[in-house]
């Protein structure tokens, strides 16, 4: 993995009911929630492509759906929990799948749930092994993000906990 490009990481606070998420204006959720960014884009609008090639070929009826997304972002506490405990179990092995997305119509994280692996090493952590919960898709995708800049991007997420009240 020392070839790959490194990636940058960052979030961005958002209003769901403000920004159209379907389970947030049909419950008119009081939480804001957090996008994700690598490298300055949206990580739905990376995995998207990748899913709907899947759809296209063995399930035209979920693009049919008419989501403008199939994920809903999680509220700022859970994400970082996600984010740091996946790391605090074992740095430099193997963790348990660690919850990005959630479901677009109900909001429930694990409804519809997309998720990674996380490791580190001793100047790197790195995402890989992306994964649906109820699909068999094969995204591909290893992003190797520089320590120092993912530390303060989760600093950055960690401020947000405190405004996850909209």
């Amino acid at each position: 993995m020392s070839q790959m490009k490194t990636s940058v990481l960052d979030f961005n606070l958002i209003d769901p009911v403000e920004a159209g998420e379907e389970w947030a204006v049909a419950f008119d959720s009081p939480y804001n929630v957090v996008e994700i960014y690598i490298d300055k884009v949206e990580i739905r609008d990376i995995v998207r492509p990748l899913e709907e090639a899947y759809m296209k070929e063995s399930e035209p009826s979920l693009l049919r759906m008419g989501h403008e997304q199939y994920y809903s972002h999680l509220w700022p506490k859970l994400l970082y929990d996600n984010l740091y405990y996946a790391r605090m179990r074992d740095p430099y092995f193997e963790n348990d799948d660690c919850l990005l997305l959630g479901c677009v119509e109900c909001g429930i994280p694990e409804c519809w749930s997309f998720s990674i692996k996380e490791r580190e090493d001793e100047k790197y952590i790195y995402w890989y092994d992306f994964e649906h919960l109820y699909r068999e898709w094969e995204y591909g995708l290893i992003f190797r993000f520089e320590k120092r800049q993912y530390e303060a991007a989760m600093r950055k997420l960690h401020k947000f906990i405190s405004q996850q009240m909209r």
